[in-house]
């Protein structure tokens, strides 16, 4: 090898975070409920401020 090339290093490839499924489905499932829970209370409210007629 002459003075003038460089030697490029390869990176060894870097392994994936282990990640199960089944507690972050479950995680997933209640954050999911809280979230539409909160939605529906919202809309609830807005509704009544209306005067429950259709409308935005």
């Amino acid at each position: 090898m002459s003075a003038n090339q460089s030697v490029v290093k390869q990176s060894e490839p870097q392994s994936l975070p282990n990640v199960t499924t089944s507690s972050s489905s479950t995680e997933s499932t209640s954050a999911h409920s809280e979230r539409e829970a909160l939605i529906a209370s919202a809309a609830y409210y807005l509704a009544e401020r209306r005067g429950f007629c259709p409308g935005n």
